[in-house]
């Protein structure tokens, strides 16, 4: 499905694109938009990070991370109840024999950026990191792997619900949640910087 999307440049228009506050978070020194990061979970599984960045990159298709990570997220969804698994071939993803099996059964997944009262826990819907192969009889997850250099990106499936803005001159990147985002629910600020 196609989501519609839109660039600005030279500023950024809350009104028409964002139904909730902005939340900033400041970009580290390095090669890329690169923001804090503490961690994600699926469900009730915490994916163990080997990094404290998130590089924020809208030319990447899918949320992506190490191998050590999908493999803790396929864990997660068995642990929902869901038969995963790793598949450590081509560009290493996650499978999920479900047929016939709703798709809302599955758990959002949740991913904490930012540290001190900028830190806030964004929400992935289920139905943006999976999709149903009719073929295979299997979800497939939406999530691609950076092999094992410890790179967590942000991707496509994360700009879906976030209206994001890119501030060069104050260094920082801002979020909030996008009036075209589907299920989008709201971001909760953490204020500790703790994951929920």
């Amino acid at each position: 499905m196609l989501w519609p999307s839109y660039m600005t440049i030279g500023g950024y228009n809350m009104d028409k694109f964002a139904r909730s506050a902005m939340t900033w978070h400041k970009i580290n020194d390095g090669p890329f938009w690169e923001i804090p990061f503490q961690g994600m979970k699926i469900g009730d599984e915490k994916i163990v990070t080997e990094a404290d960045q998130m590089v924020v990159d809208t030319g990447t298709s899918l949320i992506a991370m190490p191998i050590s990570a999908l493999k803790k997220f396929a864990t997660g969804l068995k642990k929902s109840g869901f038969n995963c698994e790793y598949e450590g071939f081509y560009d290493s993803f996650i499978t999920c024999k479900a047929h016939f099996r709703d798709i809302s059964d599955f758990p959002n997944l949740e991913i904490t950026l930012g540290e001190g009262d900028s830190a806030a826990n964004y929400i992935i819907p289920y139905d943006h990191y999976l999709s149903y192969d009719a073929f295979a009889e299997a979800y497939l997850v939406g999530v691609m792997s950076t092999g094992e250099n410890g790179m967590y990106m942000l991707g496509l499936n994360f700009f879906q619900n976030y209206y994001s803005v890119f501030d060069m001159e104050n260094e920082r990147i801002g979020f909030a949640q996008s009036k075209e985002g589907k299920h989008a629910p709201q971001s909760v600020m953490l204020g500790e910087g703790k994951m929920m």
